[in-house]
């Protein structure tokens, strides 16, 4: 990814990952081309678990004060389960969960 990127960005960190038992949090030093550089929209952090009952929680916690402009709730996608928000400190989230059984 290096060669990928302009030399004043090669100081970043490309991803991070942090997990507890079965669900993952992971993060990406970043900023969505159309936006302008402000505190909390330079990283994108994504909750990754097997289901609503270990998604919802956190999901939960960090929807308090978020912008309801920017929110969706977590829901089931055909691919599975699917959130994103940007909390009160303007943090982008992204929570996948598997896909529900029939």
């Amino acid at each position: 990814m290096h060669t990928h990127h302009p030399p004043e960005q090669h100081h970043k960190i490309t991803y991070a990952l942090l997990r507890s038992g079965t669900v993952e949090f992971s993060a990406t030093d970043w900023l969505h081309p159309g936006r302008r550089p402000i505190q909390g929209n330079t990283a994108a952090l994504y909750v990754t678990g097997t289901g609503l009952d270990e998604l919802r929680p956190v999901f939960q916690k960090l929807r308090e004060g978020a912008d309801p402009a920017n929110l969706t709730e977590l829901c089931p996608m055909p691919f599975g389960i699917y959130g994103r928000m940007i909390d009160r400190f303007g943090v982008e989230w992204f929570f996948r969960g598997a896909a529900l059984s029939d």
